[in-house]
């Protein structure tokens, strides 16, 4: 029985030996290794209105900025344009999510006429 036991012992800790190595991530000497990475950042203020800039552009407007703000526990930035289109004019409000920059909310206030 006690061969038995010290023949498990044996294996068990070839295997576990086998497996940190296995497991086990390289660096190169010398390589400071840091813990996870940092969580992402929201766009900044210029970034948002870029994002709002753009849509101005691709829809034909000429925006001019009226504020621009993270709201809604900082994920959210609410971004008013006063502007412009073809024949008309009216107020443009944007909600930007603060991390990806993708459009969440359009308002389009006043009689805009998209570029035609």
């Amino acid at each position: 029985m006690n061969r038995r036991i010290a023949s498990m012992l044996v294996l068990g800790s070839m295997f576990l030996q086998a497996g940190c190595t296995l497991f086990a991530v390289p660096h190169a000497p010398g390589t400071v290794v840091y813990g996870p990475p940092p969580p992402p950042r929201p766009l900044t203020r210029d970034q948002a209105i870029g994002v709002g800039h753009s849509y101005c552009y691709d829809r034909g407007y000429e925006c001019h900025l009226k504020e621009a703000n993270l709201a809604k526990r900082d994920s959210i930035w609410m971004v008013k344009f006063d502007a412009r289109g073809r024949r008309a004019k009216g107020k443009l409000h944007l909600e930007i999510d603060a991390y990806t920059g993708d459009l969440v909310r359009v308002d389009e206030k006043g009689k805009l006429r998209h570029k035609g």
